[in-house]
């Protein structure tokens, strides 16, 4: 997991350009209160996160060949505007949704995640998701993030 941000484009955890998150840590602590989130929960967590570390892969082609893409409000967003597949992004975001899975089962749900987890909400929102743009006939895929613009 140390190195993910050196190897997955776009992973960018614990990295200087990701912005502190809106949400504090007692907020966090509050919100974990809210909805019965326990240490028990981060220990079954863990537990869980060693046995589907060799499986995530398979975890996201499920999620998103079985579910994401019978729902065509979420399934555009991996295709062009014309409804093409889109080969690069998918295999870039299915890497990250991959460390997403490990990320939230091993690592310590602290300051550098809470901010991360900020950074990933705000890239499913018009603030930093991809955006395209007509020109001259043709359509062109621009990226809202500078660490994402190599996908």
């Amino acid at each position: 997991m140390n190195n993910a941000s050196e190897t997955i484009p776009g992973y960018a955890y614990g990295a200087e350009a990701v912005a502190k998150s809106w949400i504090s840590l007692q907020e966090l602590e509050q919100l974990k209160i809210s909805v019965g989130f326990t240490a028990e929960d981060e220990r079954y967590l863990g537990l869980a996160g060693e046995v589907l570390g060799d499986q995530t892969k398979q975890i996201v082609e499920h999620w998103r060949s079985g579910i994401i893409a019978g729902i065509p409000h979420l399934a555009r967003h991996s295709r062009s505007p014309e409804g093409n597949p889109l080969p690069n992004y998918l295999a870039a975001s299915n890497q990250r949704f991959q460390q997403w899975i490990l990320d939230t089962c091993l690592r310590p749900y602290d300051q550098v995640w809470l901010d991360y987890q900020q950074e990933i909400a705000l890239r499913h929102t018009s603030l930093k998701k991809t955006r395209w743009t007509v020109s001259n006939r043709r359509r062109t895929c621009h990226y809202a993030t500078s660490s994402l613009s190599s996908l």
